[in-house]
């Protein structure tokens, strides 16, 4: 589930400045702009998370899934952000999202696996997350390759992200039927 999204948001990230300057026309000077935008809103997400789960005691499944229903929306817009305030705004929300949802992956493997299995569900979940990150822009830059499209590659990133979310909701539903069954 979470390799799913890492596939989805770390490709998306490298395709954004490309899809900047030869799509819309931008300098590469403004999408390196937007990647500081996207780098400072992912700092942002990453501290605020802490805010939401520690001091208004959101669920931190929850919060996951709002950050992956974030993706799966901005990705899905942001080939259609031809003007660099439309795209700045897409991109600062997509990097408060990747923010929020990276920094749970601990957590959620804790939740998911137990806290006696989660040592060994980590280093397998690591090792799932670096193919992911390695795999990606590779993957992505030949679908690129083969379509011609940038509006394929954010489709897909942003398929990753719902795949990863209807994952989610589907163990958050389990382990709400195991709680009925022991009550």
């Amino acid at each position: 589930m979470y390799m799913n999204s890492i596939l989805g948001s770390s490709a998306l990230c490298t395709f954004i400045p490309p899809l900047c300057v030869w799509s819309f026309g931008m300098s590469q000077k403004t999408s390196a702009v937007l990647m500081i935008i996207l780098g400072f809103c992912t700092t942002i997400g990453e501290l605020l998370l802490g805010v939401f789960v520690d001091v208004f005691h959101f669920s931190s499944k929850k919060v996951f899934m709002f950050s992956l229903f974030l993706v799966t929306i901005t990705s899905a817009m942001m080939p259609f952000c031809n003007h660099f305030i439309l795209m700045a705004c897409v991109t600062s929300i997509f990097g408060f999202a990747i923010g929020l949802g990276v920094s749970l992956r601990l957590v959620l493997t804790t939740d998911v696996a137990g806290l006696e299995a989660s040592t060994k569900a980590f280093s397998i979940l690591s090792v799932f997350c670096g193919i992911g990150y390695f795999a990606s822009p590779p993957t992505f830059g030949l679908i690129f390759d083969v379509t011609k499209s940038f509006v394929m590659v954010f489709y897909l990133g942003g398929a990753c992200a719902f795949t990863s979310l209807i994952l989610m909701i589907l163990i958050c539903f389990r382990g709400a039927c195991k709680k009925r069954l022991q009550k």
